[in-house]
């Protein structure tokens, strides 16, 4: 490839580089340190505001800490995550369910009876984030996450066992057309999984794969980063391992995978940009140079 070649691939690959060298659309969330008072000095006097705790109580008695509430809805609570003996039912029943039920009405009548600490993206550009759940209910089918790897389905339960299709055309405009901005893309795997494979070493082969939680808020918090002597060799290794990779503790169901994308640099050919379209099965080349 000549220098302006690579200079213009370079380039396409800044609108790519979003969605695949991070495997989708992350973008920085930075926060800034608010600014330090200068007439605050290390020896400055803070009036206290707050009463310290009493030692003895109101009636005398020596104070205590008051017991957790046996019914605090934390994730150990749900009584979905204990999978023997439970019973789906429409509704709550506990104060765990009833407090899904309220903050997540949506995801309840989806089907949702348990959620993870891990926050992710709503669907669309601006949706507020959420808890992927852990647990839920599709058809009477039931589905398990975990809270390392929680279910990533981006509330698109229709077809938890088929690969999305609704995110292709996302990454294809994305690719093609740099000046695209992120809330015109659509969902391109934020709230579900992300894999990517790029070949790093065309002259003597080798691949890293990459799968990442997604989100549009930060970069894809990744869980499982592997390397094979091709991406080929990484896809062929996924699909035999139902979509488990090295520190996941589960499989992924083919619904989960937001999207999916593979750079093949071929030892003496093109460099080739791909999805992988999930309507047809195939991976498609999206740029080549």
């Amino acid at each position: 490839m000549d220098a302006n070649a690579a200079l213009g691939f370079n380039r396409q690959k800044v609108a790519a580089g979003a969605i695949a060298a991070t495997a989708m659309l992350g973008l920085c969330s930075c926060t800034t340190s608010p600014t330090p008072d200068p007439t605050v000095s290390p020896t400055t006097s803070v009036e206290q505001t707050v009463e310290p705790t009493p030692d003895v109580s109101p009636t005398g008695e020596p104070w205590e800490e008051p017991s957790a509430d046996p019914d605090t809805p934390e994730a150990s609570k749900y009584p979905a995550l204990d999978a023997e003996g439970y019973e789906f039912s429409d509704e709550p029943q506990n104060a765990a369910e009833e407090k899904l039920q309220a903050d997540y009405p949506e995801m309840w009548d989806a089907g949702v009876r348990a959620l993870s600490d891990k926050m992710v993206d709503g669907y669309n550009w601006g949706d507020e984030s959420y808890p992927a759940p852990t647990v839920i209910y599709i058809d009477g089918k039931r589905y398990e996450g975990t809270e390392t790897v929680p279910l990533g389905f981006r509330g698109k339960y229709d077809s938890p066992d088929a690969y999305p299709t609704d995110t292709y055309d996302g990454m294809v405009a994305g690719t093609h057309d740099p000046s695209t901005t992120v809330d015109k893309l659509g969902n391109v795997g934020q709230g579900g999984y992300v894999i990517n494979i790029i070949e790093n070493n065309p002259g003597k082969g080798g691949a890293v794969m990459t799968i990442g939680l997604g989100r549009y808020s930060g970069m894809p918090e990744t869980v499982s980063e592997m390397e094979f002597s091709s991406w080929s060799e990484a896809w062929d290794y996924l699909q035999d391992n139902n979509f488990q990779a090295e520190g996941m503790d589960r499989p992924l169901n083919k619904g989960e995978l937001g999207n999916i994308t593979a750079v093949d640099k071929g030892k003496g050919q093109k460099t080739k940009f791909m999805v992988f379209n999930g309507a047809t099965g195939e991976w498609d080349i999206i740029l080549e140079n």
